[in-house]
């Protein structure tokens, strides 16, 4: 009988603890492929655990999954973005030329995600399908959480970097502007009062950046989903379950967050990598020098470079023993070198798992190095724009990264380079501490994204987790009005008390005056 009962217990609480299958609709319209492939490993994750997911992209579908169904979306944005992308390498390393650029990327990027809402596929979607979960990436689309209102399901956002004052500001999370340097404030190994001082004023110009962003939003929010059949864009923004941002303490400064904002740095890198294609398998396992894999990610194309610095890095390449595996976009790479393979694509993750991977160039983005610092493979970076330095000196700091400035490359700097990452096991040895702090967690990133999605699912939103501090407005969370309230009273008491100080001092000048008159009488 006995045995009887733990049976039916133990399927008792399994039932309870697994969440039944879910629709869940993944909208990411944004045309930068490495921010969907960081959010498309969770999508493919869902799906293998029964889920029924839909996803819509401006990407074409890698291959067919069972209970995935994946939507490309022509946005348009595509042929403009790879203007602006070639513009990068020249302009993006300057804080003001950054900022330029990225004003044309908010444009495309707020018209790519209205434009997906208005496609005959996504119509087809809104008007005849239900769902009981909506996904949405925070990259200068907010406004699309609205689609929780019309679906009438929760939301949860996924965000591509780190969580900023933005993320902080809507989820109610404690500010970090006094000990986590901002991501353009550069090299910073501790927060002096000077790089406080800088610090503070990044975080205002982006506070002030955001409430324009968050006002464009609106204009956009309003004309999709229009009061009052649809709940107002604040309440909406009040109204997500989960943030996911792409932060853990191995990867970034560690930082508190509120329950509902999710900390899962590394989302989309393989701890187990998949086979190479053979040709590449090959290439690597028949080098006797090892390799070194060359590669700007999928935004910064290694076409876009200017011919000066594609001329220095082939001359540089072509005088290693090492064999290198260059990602290049175009057909053809003149004058290749002997002891280098170019393709137009790699399995970036999977060559960096292979142990005979001596050393990765790479421009620095987010997910290239969580990659690296995974499989414990040390850098020669080569930073254009946005994150890039901050990611690679943060590495160098680490002690597994050699960083170079893209404006002053030469073959000697950057022969120096290569030669003494790979001569100098400090940096092997510091790449594999970094591997090893970035695996030791109790659930992988994806296990941890999965399972929090899941008890979204399962609470109906779960809107317990949400801070009441994202109700506050700033002056409120820090308290600043009640300590001005406080100023005021002991300015107040103070004033009283002064005054009460005068009048007893006269009152009792005066009884000794009296008494000092009567005594004389």
């Amino acid at each position: 009988m006995s045995r009887f009962v733990f049976i039916v217990g133990f399927f008792a609480i399994i039932g309870f603890t697994q969440c039944s299958a879910a629709k869940i609709l993944c909208v990411f319209p944004t045309p930068i492929r490495s921010h969907f492939i960081f959010a498309s490993g969770l999508m493919k994750g869902l799906a293998e655990e029964g889920h029924q997911v839909t996803v819509l992209s401006s990407f074409p579908a890698e291959k067919q999954l069972q209970n995935y169904r994946h939507i490309q979306i022509a946005t348009g944005a595509q042929a403009d973005r790879k203007d602006l992308m070639e513009k990068f390498p020249l302009e993006g390393w300057s804080h003001f030329g950054t900022l330029r650029l990225t004003v044309n990327i908010l444009r495309q990027t707020l018209q790519a995600a209205n434009f997906t809402l208005h496609t005959a596929e996504f119509q087809r979607i809104a008007r005849g399908e239900s769902f009981d979960l909506i996904f949405v990436e925070m990259f200068f689309n907010t406004f699309l959480i609205g689609l929780g209102d019309h679906f009438k399901c929760p939301v949860i956002t996924i965000f591509s970097a780190p969580a900023t004052e933005f993320i902080n500001d809507m989820s109610g999370n404690p500010s970090t502007v006094a000990f986590v340097p901002h991501f353009l404030l550069g090299k910073a190994t501790e927060m002096t009062f000077f790089n406080r001082f800088r610090n503070f004023a990044f975080v205002a110009v982006e506070k002030f950046i955001w409430a324009i962003i968050n006002w464009r939003e609106k204009i956009y929010y309003e004309h999709n989903f229009p009061s009052p059949k649809y709940k107002t864009y604040e309440e909406m923004k009040k109204n997500v379950s989960l943030i996911f941002v792409n932060d853990h303490f191995s990867v970034s400064p560690s930082k508190a967050f509120v329950p509902n904002v999710i900390p899962v740095g590394g989302l989309h890198v393989k701890t187990t990598p998949d086979h190479l294609p053979q040709e590449i398998q090959d290439f690597i396992d028949e080098a006797e020098f090892g390799v070194i894999f060359f590669s700007l990610g999928s935004n910064m194309k290694t076409s876009f470079l200017p011919p000066e610095m594609l001329k220095t890095l082939i001359a540089t390449l072509s005088k290693l023993q090492q064999k290198v595996l260059f990602k290049w976009e175009d057909d053809d790479l003149a004058d290749l070198p002997k002891n280098v393979m170019i393709q137009k694509w790699m399995p970036q993750a999977d060559i960096l798992a292979h142990e005979n991977v001596k050393l990765f160039i790479s421009h620095g983005g987010l997910g290239a190095m969580n990659e690296a610092r995974c499989h414990g493979v040390p850098i020669v970076g080569i930073p254009f724009f946005a994150d890039q330095l901050l990611n690679l000196e943060a590495a160098e700091q680490e002690g597994w990264a050699v960083v170079l400035d893209s404006r002053g490359l030469t073959e000697e700097n950057l022969s120096a380079a290569i030669n003494e990452v790979l001569s100098d096991a400090k940096y092997q040895n510091a790449a594999r501490r970094a591997s090893n702090l970035f695996r030791d967690r109790p659930m992988t990133a994806l296990q941890t994204a999965i399972y929090w999605t899941e008890y979204v699912i399962r609470h109906r939103g779960a809107s317990h987790l949400k801070s009441k501090a994202a109700d506050l407005l700033w002056l409120q969370k820090t308290s600043l009005d009640v300590v001005a309230v406080y100023l005021v009273l002991l300015w107040f008491i103070g004033r009283l008390s002064i005054s009460f100080a005068i009048f007893w001092r006269r009152k009792h000048s005066r009884r000794i005056n009296l008494a000092s008159k009567s005594k004389q009488n």
